[in-house]
């Protein structure tokens, strides 16, 4: 990793969430502490980050609606089904494909042809199972979840890093009032 040593402030600021996760190598682990020793303003922007990160993590989770995972698997158990079909017709193609002798063409031909009847069968004389209706989800559940989602990427993201300066500004008043404490 290329450091700035022109601009240690900068170089503190890009590497403070690797430093609070533990992502540093030691030798870059040490320079960020000497660093952070020497700078009151990174001291602060450290304290501020770690209370951002200690209030994210008691956010609690939301749980979501019931419907979602009979939902998601019914949607899994369907293609799981077409990707059966898809590999058994892929290897049914790759029958023919290979050089075969005249003798052992025919062979292949009829034995392909047993066993799709013999499917055909199975699968058209097997009873299935009712699907399950889905419950619908309500506007309100879909905009809150819609929102939480929002939240939780705007504090993860790259954005939210370059918006951090803005965000030091307007959660500094509250952050001093705190530390008084």
């Amino acid at each position: 990793m290329k450091t700035d040593d022109t601009n240690p402030a900068k170089w503190l600021d890009e590497h403070l969430e690797a430093f609070l996760d533990g992502e540093l190598k030691a030798e870059e682990a040490q320079k960020f502490e000497r660093l952070l020793e020497q700078d009151e303003a990174s001291q602060q922007s450290l304290l501020w980050a770690v209370n951002i990160r200690d209030e994210l993590r008691a956010v609690p989770t939301p749980e979501p609606p019931a419907t979602l995972q009979k939902d998601i698997l019914h949607a899994v158990r369907k293609e799981a089904r077409a990707d059966q079909r898809n590999s058994f017709f892929s290897a049914l193609g790759a029958l023919f494909t290979f050089e075969q002798t005249h003798v052992l063409r025919p062979a292949l031909a009829t034995l392909t042809l047993l066993v799709i009847a013999t499917t055909l069968l199975f699968v058209l004389n097997r009873p299935t199972l009712p699907q399950p209706e889905p419950e619908s989800i309500s506007q309100a559940e879909i905009d809150q979840a819609l929102a939480e989602a929002k939240w939780a990427l705007g504090y993860v993201s790259k954005t939210g890093r370059m918006t951090g300066t803005s965000m030091q500004d307007a959660l500094a008043p509250l952050l001093k009032e705190q530390t008084k404490k």
